[in-house]
């Protein structure tokens, strides 16, 4: 009898064979207990999309039903708060908050964070030999790996008047979203931060598309829901799909108290 298991996967939600695996990235085997036991275990790997990756799960042999099914849950991680939920804004914005510093990266100084100045200096290789800009097809993601948590993307928009811009959020890497929360991809600046917050990153990302050149800011986010304390330092460098014309913007940042 081919044994199953059932889990708890946010892929599937179904049943996966041991000793096979399918393209979700779930799979089971067997395996004889540690320690000298000599008792068998079931085990399952979850690519669990909760935000736990990847997950192995063990049972005992014994716990296998008449049916060779064997059924338990991942443990799942809570789910981050939506933006919504973690802006405050009633929150005093103090200088701090708003001290966006920013300074172009060929007349200020390097970004301090090791992440900020490895994207920094990646950017910086992917500038065409004749001076054109990158764009997002530059942009490699095996290349850029375990940075990837710590980028976020910002669509260019066109503004109500020439020379004014609107800025729409098109990716958000994972530490970012455990500071805003979820629900950022796909919206516009204006539409979700308070408007004074919304102001002072309009400000930022024009200052790229303007420069055409790599931005580094930092400051305080006291208008984050227990994260008032937080502070950061962000690199945001254009991109441009014609090696011209800005269209998007490549950022990421580093906030103190967070890997």
């Amino acid at each position: 009898m081919a044994h199953m298991v059932a889990i708890d996967c946010g892929n599937r939600g179904d049943v996966a064979l041991f000793g096979g695996a399918d393209d979700q990235g779930c799979s089971g085997g067997r395996r004889h207990g540690g320690s000298g036991s000599g008792r068998e275990v079931l085990t399952a790997l979850c690519h669990d999309d909760g935000g736990g990756g990847i997950r192995r799960i063990a049972v005992p042999a014994e716990s296998v039903d008449r049916n060779g099914i064997s059924r338990f849950s991942l443990v799942r991680r809570r789910p981050p708060a939506q933006i919504g939920d973690m802006i405050d804004p009633a929150a005093p914005l103090d200088a701090a908050s708003l001290r966006f510093n920013a300074t172009g990266a060929a007349d200020g100084p390097d970004p301090h964070s090791p992440v900020l100045l490895a994207l920094l200096r990646y950017w910086q290789s992917k500038r065409h030999a004749d001076g054109r800009l990158p764009g997002r097809s530059d942009l490699d993601p095996l290349e850029l790996r375990s940075l990837l948590p710590h980028v976020y993307l910002i669509d260019v928009l066109p503004g109500e008047v020439p020379g004014r811009w609107r800025f729409g959020v098109r990716l958000l890497g994972e530490k970012h979203v455990e500071v805003y929360g979820s629900g950022l991809v796909g919206k516009v600046i204006d539409d979700v931060f308070p408007a004074a917050v919304a102001a002072e990153f309009n400000r930022l990302y024009a200052t790229v598309v303007r420069r055409r050149g790599p931005v580094v800011n930092r400051g305080r986010v006291s208008w984050i829901r227990n994260k008032e304390w937080l502070e950061y330092e962000g690199m945001h460098a254009p991109l441009a799909s014609d090696g011209v014309t800005v269209d998007c913007i490549f950022g990421t940042g580093a906030f103190v108290g967070l890997d």
